[in-house]
């Protein structure tokens, strides 16, 4: 969004109708979306580049999300982030059937939480509030219903390549059961590249 439609937009609220915060989450907002400097950024880089307290970049982020995603952002944006963080997930090989990985973000955190509640299953963060720990029944529950399109896509794929059909759950344990290394990428891409590469 160009500086001037930003303009136009806070405008249509109400000339001076937001009050400090609420002008603070609008502008974050814009810039972790659309400004090329401060996307994709940790908050601890926002926290530096926009010279606030870690704490504030948590809270700005999460209103941010409440405020100004629409429902179909929300679907695709949750998908994205949830690929992102399973792109650098922790085998826990003292028991193989834990993924650990990061979190930073409180809305996903918040989110992924409550849909794993509502169907019996959670995560342990009790650790670290974002460092997530669940096992691998949790895990495939969690993307066959998120990330249900791509993991049909998934598990065709491996059908092909192995010539028999798998449940994504069996899938999952196969990827996993290597244990040569204790970092792996789970998102979708990284299981389909791990697939067609055989590496498995």
């Amino acid at each position: 969004m160009e500086l001037s439609k930003l303009i136009d937009s806070y405008i249509e609220h109400g000339f001076g109708s937001m009050n400090k915060n609420d002008f603070e989450v609008f502008i974050f907002s814009y810039l972790v979306k659309e400004h090329a400097v401060y996307k994709d950024k940790s908050n601890f880089e926002l926290s530096i580049l926009l010279r606030i307290p870690e704490s504030k970049v948590k809270r700005l982020r999460y209103e941010s999300d409440l405020k100004y995603t629409s429902k179909d952002d929300n679907n695709d944006g949750l998908k994205n982030r949830l690929n992102k963080v399973l792109s650098k997930a922790n085998l826990k090989f003292k028991d193989k059937q834990q993924i650990q990985f990061v979190i930073e973000d409180v809305y996903l955190r918040s989110y992924l939480d409550d849909y794993l509640k509502k169907k019996g299953y959670f995560s342990d963060t009790s650790f670290n509030r974002e460092i997530v720990i669940i096992n691998l029944d949790t895990l495939s529950y969690l993307m066959e219903n998120i990330l249900d399109k791509e993991v049909a896509n998934v598990l065709e794929t491996a059908t092909k390549q192995m010539g028999r059909k798998l449940k994504f759950r069996e899938l999952l344990e196969k990827i996993t059961s290597d244990g040569s290394s204790t970092l792996i990428d789970l998102s979708i891409n990284g299981i389909l590249l791990l697939i067609k590469s055989n590496l498995w």
